[in-house]
């Protein structure tokens, strides 16, 4: 997985954006 994070780190930046938001979510609701 870390290889393809280094080929596409474009993919790496979408994912840790949809984590923080996830997180967001999760801290609104508590």
């Amino acid at each position: 997985m870390d290889s393809l994070f280094v080929l596409c780190p474009q993919i790496y930046q979408m994912m840790s954006d949809n984590a923080e938001e996830s997180d967001n979510r999760h801290a609104n609701d508590l």
